[in-house]
């Protein structure tokens, strides 16, 4: 009997052990999952805190491209409102040239037309070179050593040098023949004209050096006739050479399409 109590004593503390067993290892499971709970929570706020970082990071990232976007804007901007403030001031220079060019011909005996609109001085053809030729007549000659100077003292003078890119010779024929050999002849013309200034016996004028500088000589066939008012086209007056002038817009013109293509 005695060794029933001591067996039953034996029992009940293995199951108080047990009992401390089984709860111990639940608490170690439940601390285990608090663990790993804890870990992913943890995690969790670390994969935030980077997140929140690296967005930090791409907006001061974003913030800089930005910046400098708005400043490279700006710049072109500036660059744009200054070259179209030089434009304007150039399209006001065209005016008093032109003013200036009808002015100084108005008193002369000379027999030209000037474009209101461009500036552009036609010469009769008839006055420099017979029919078919290249070679300038003696009246044409006259007419250029009168002409010339007075002409390139003005583009070239010192109130509108600094404007000034490029001063034409151009030669244009009537559309009898075909288009080809108008295009040589008036071509031919317009070089003879600055072979004629050029020439030595052709008589000294200021800034004759500078003026090579910007002149250039080209044909245009019979491509721009001039017209009567019936439309139909006066051979005579298409017949012609005419001086033109070119300013630097077309340069600042292109200058503004560049900064807006960058």
């Amino acid at each position: 009997m005695l060794n029933f109590f001591r067996k039953n004593k034996t029992d009940s503390e293995d199951e108080k052990t047990n009992f401390w067993i089984s709860y111990a290892d639940v608490l170690a499971a439940l601390l285990l999952m608090f663990i790993l709970l804890l870990s992913v929570v943890m995690l969790d706020v670390k994969n935030t805190e980077i997140k929140a970082l690296k967005d930090q990071q791409e907006a001061k990232n974003l913030k800089k491209q930005l910046d400098i976007k708005e400043e490279k804007i700006e710049k072109q901007k500036n660059e744009i409102e200054a070259k179209t403030q030089e434009i304007d001031k150039l399209l006001g220079v065209r005016e008093e040239i032109i003013i200036a060019l009808q002015q100084k011909f108005a008193d002369t005996d000379l027999s030209l037309e000037i474009d209101s609109q461009t500036g552009a001085i036609r010469l009769p053809g008839g006055v420099f070179f017979d029919t078919d030729s290249t070679e300038i007549t003696d009246e044409g000659i006259k007419f250029l050593e009168s002409f010339i100077p007075q002409y390139v003292g003005i583009l070239l003078g010192p109130d509108f040098k600094e404007y000034v890119a490029q001063i034409i010779i151009e030669g244009h024929t009537d559309d009898v023949g075909s288009y080809m050999y108008n295009l040589e002849l008036s071509q031919n013309r317009a070089f003879e004209v600055v072979t004629q200034i050029y020439d030595g016996s052709f008589t000294d004028f200021e800034y004759k050096n500078r003026l090579r500088d910007y002149l250039t000589a080209n044909g245009r066939s019979y491509s721009q006739p001039i017209k009567n008012q019936n439309g139909e086209i006066n051979r005579e007056r298409s017949r012609r050479v005419e001086f033109k002038f070119r300013l630097k817009d077309t340069e600042m013109i292109n200058d503004i399409k560049n900064t807006l293509g960058e």
